[in-house]
């Protein structure tokens, strides 16, 4: 059995769906998925998506559930997909990097800072919440009233999960 084949019968085993962005990295994986009884691959138009679909599933249908993505760098989109996210609903203010997923999340300056893509950037934006602390609740406040609107998400996809 090739590891591909391995990974693709572990995941079928815990979930009948799986979720992600076809690439070199994984192509091998989601061909020997695919090819299982029962198998749905769902193919999103970036991994980030990838993830808040697989978040969502998962609370749903209280089971686990996988997002896969192309390559090793994009890796980092299914973990920002989550992370803020969670970081939201749990009222934090948010420092991450001005780039596409996190501007989609994230309101510079009312929920959250969006920063130069670099190490300086992010510690520039951390240091800066730790400074102004009232700054940094405002955001988190801010943060936690925007999670409340995911429900209505949740439950749109709820529908379809469990639709016919």
């Amino acid at each position: 059995m090739k590891v591909a084949e391995y990974i693709a019968s572990f995941v079928a085993a815990k979930t009948k769906v799986f979720w992600g962005y076809i690439g070199g990295f994984n192509a091998d994986i989601l061909e020997k998925y695919c090819d299982l009884e029962e198998s749905n691959f769902v193919l999103n138009y970036h991994e980030q998506a990838a993830a808040f679909a697989a978040n969502a599933y998962s609370i749903i249908k209280e089971k686990p559930a996988f997002a896969t993505a192309s390559g090793a760098p994009s890796a980092c989109n299914l973990i920002a997909g989550i992370a803020i996210q969670e970081a939201q609903v749990l009222g934090c203010a948010i420092a991450a990097s001005d780039c596409s997923g996190n501007r989609e999340q994230i309101v510079s300056g009312v929920d959250g800072l969006l920063c130069p893509f670099s190490p300086e950037g992010i510690a520039n934006a951390v240091e800066y919440l730790i400074e102004h602390p009232q700054t940094a609740q405002s955001f988190g406040r801010a943060a936690a009233q925007k999670a409340c609107h995911f429900e209505n998400d949740i439950h749109m996809i709820r529908d379809l999960l469990y639709s016919p």
